[in-house]
């Protein structure tokens, strides 16, 4: 029983490149990230070390009153993790010793007080492909980070503007105009983001401006294009308030009321 427990925390800590975290260090399997700081107010810094505790490199990263902290990582060979501060955070290339950013929370409106903007609740997603970002009032944020050197803030569409709570669509294009949504959702104080991935690699018909065709009916029912294999054209209908495709099925009679508006 020993032997199989030892080799299943191998095969664990293999796939994970022996990765821990707390709020202040990471480790991978050949290096230690240390975020610091003196006093409150003062510079911080990311050091990079090796095992032996030598000094690779060391980041002075932008002020904030509030010390940054470690908020999450990603297991996998991509290595990246996201260093978080009050109202900006950094992304970590653990692999290359990069780091990029800052990267501040949108305005959509007019904060309430000094704590809108704040982050609070960050999340990995589609293997490493996209982070959300959860900011107080101003709500979720969608980056496009697998270019590091080319990060991309996400289109959304939104069946309101009460931006703390509700659920976004975030709209990607990849590839050979191919689209990627994602419908994702947090309470204005959770730290906790919910998401699902309505549809990828599905070709969308654009305008003359190489933009992708749509319209909302009801101010909650989003129609795109969509380009089957065989060229042709059938209507992809998004629920904005549910975060559900509809069903050629099971939504047979409301997809004919919306189409005929």
């Amino acid at each position: 029983m020993k032997l199989i427990l030892t080799i299943l925390t191998l095969i664990l800590c293999l796939n994970s490149y022996c990765q821990k975290m707390n709020d202040k260090s990471l480790t991978t399997d050949n290096k230690i990230f240390e975020l610091n700081q003196k006093q409150p107010g003062e510079s911080q810094f990311l050091i990079i070390k090796d095992l032996k505790n030598n000094v690779l490199k060391k980041v002075g990263l932008a002020k904030e009153y509030d010390p940054y902290s470690f908020m999450t990582m990603c297991t996998g060979k991509s290595q990246i993790a996201i260093i978080g501060g009050r109202y900006k955070f950094f992304i970590l290339n653990c692999s290359s010793n990069n780091i990029f950013g800052p990267f501040w929370a949108e305005q959509r409106e007019l904060g309430q007080d000094a704590q809108s903007g704040v982050f609070y609740a960050y999340k990995l997603i589609e293997n490493n492909k996209y982070l959300l970002a959860n900011a107080l009032d101003f709500g979720l944020s969608c980056y496009n980070i697998e270019d590091l050197n080319n990060i991309k803030t996400i289109q959304f569409f939104k069946p309101d503007s009460i931006f703390y709570k509700g659920k976004y669509h975030f709209l990607d294009s990849e590839k050979n105009n191919e689209y990627c949504m994602i419908s994702a959702s947090c309470g204005n104080y959770s730290t906790n983001i919910e998401s699902d991935i309505l549809f990828k690699n599905i070709k969308l018909q654009q305008d003359k401006n190489q933009k992708v065709k749509k319209r909302i009916v009801r101010e909650r029912y989003l129609i795109l294009n969509q380009i089957s294999e065989d060229s042709t054209n059938s209507e992809l209908i998004v629920d904005l308030e549910s975060g559900i495709l509809l069903s050629t099925q099971k939504d047979n009679e409301l997809i004919k009321k919306i189409l005929k508006e």
